[in-house]
């Protein structure tokens, strides 16, 4: 089976907590953050899938503004562990992540996969 996925920058800024959209660089997504006292910074941030069915934001660096040597750090710890993607079929696995003009597309694969109907019991093998 090939499944694809959507995740809108709007469900990823939610998920972590800052404002998330595309960049121009492939591959990468930035972040506008605002700093008390430092004013903003936006950040860049390459986005790659990982095991388990997650996404890795690596490889990050400030692109305008600065960013104090705390916010780096606090910054490197929020995007230190990769964010598990939720309801999936049991069987597909995550083979990558693109970046598209208004979020992420994550591409999956699996042989047997199994369909569970949220409100029963039974399911569906493909």
């Amino acid at each position: 089976m090939d499944a694809t996925a959507f995740s809108s920058y709007e469900d990823l800024s939610d998920a972590l907590g800052l404002e998330i959209e595309g960049d121009s660089e492939t591959g990468r997504v930035r972040a506008q953050l605002v700093l008390p006292f430092s004013g903003e910074a936006t950040v860049s941030t390459a986005v790659a899938a990982v095991s388990a069915n997650r996404i890795a934001f690596t490889d990050f660096s400030v692109t305008q503004g600065q960013l104090p040597a705390a916010g780096q750090a606090l910054l490197a710890k929020v995007l230190a562990e990769p964010i598990p993607l939720r309801n999936i079929p049991e069987g597909l696995h995550l083979r990558s992540v693109t970046v598209a003009p208004s979020g992420l597309n994550a591409h999956f694969t699996g042989d047997t996969v199994t369909f569970r109907p949220a409100a029963a019991t039974a399911s569906i093998s493909v």
